[in-house]
């Protein structure tokens, strides 16, 4: 089975059994879920003579992140952490028909 899923059209995420409802972007609208190809832990405080970051010994892997819309807090997490996620097919499909608009104008 294949489910195309847009994550701009994502409005909320089961995450620990919990349901967050994903905040949009005030100024332009957009979603703030989104998939990090290198989510790993870092420790930003300097521990070597040279300072600047240190990382720990975490292999990194695919996540998420969104904001929460209820807290204004940033959710970060393994993939594998996601249980759900709901899509706004209206968006969704409007999103969509926004991206083929600008492919048609670019065209001509």
């Amino acid at each position: 089975m294949n489910l195309k899923i847009d994550i701009d059209a994502v409005t909320r995420v089961l995450v620990g059994g919990q349901w967050f409802d994903v905040h949009r972007d005030d100024d332009s609208n957009e979603s703030t879920f989104d998939l990090d190809d290198s989510y790993q832990f870092v420790d930003s405080r300097p521990r070597n003579p040279l300072g600047g970051r240190h990382v720990g010994k975490t292999t990194p892997s695919l996540g998420f992140k969104f904001k929460d819309k209820a807290t204004g807090n940033w959710v970060y997490g393994p993939l594998t952490a996601l249980r759900a996620v709901v899509e706004d097919q209206r968006l969704a499909d409007y999103l969509s028909f926004l991206q083929e608009a600008e492919a048609r104008d670019r065209r001509t």
